[in-house]
């Protein structure tokens, strides 16, 4: 896995929030997210993601697998503006979006 896009998410006061990947193998790429001070769902237990790394890495195992777990309303917007980017930049690429959007 190289060339993996990552973005991490900080509201106004400049704490970190969330964190954004794109994985690309030979024809797709697949995104993957996670968010700071969350519950996982998959896992039925509430799990602080409070460290980059700790949320890079969430991201890419949801982003290499298919999570059910929807992105956060919060977090639709920032996702929407993260896929157009990877986009331009995975020209010939097939996206594939996490659910819920």
């Amino acid at each position: 896995m190289n060339n993996i896009i990552v973005k991490h998410m900080h509201d106004k006061k400049g704490s970190y929030v969330a964190t954004f990947v794109a994985v690309p193998n030979e024809e797709l790429v697949s995104i993957g997210w996670s968010k700071c001070h969350r519950i996982d769902l998959e896992k039925n237990r509430v799990q602080k993601v409070s460290s980059k790394k700790l949320g890079t890495q969430i991201a890419i195992d949801r982003a290499c697998t298919i999570s059910k777990v929807e992105v956060p309303k919060s977090l639709k917007s920032s996702m929407d503006k993260f896929i157009r980017r990877v986009s331009r930049y995975y020209k010939n690429k097939i996206i594939t979006k996490p659910a819920g959007l």
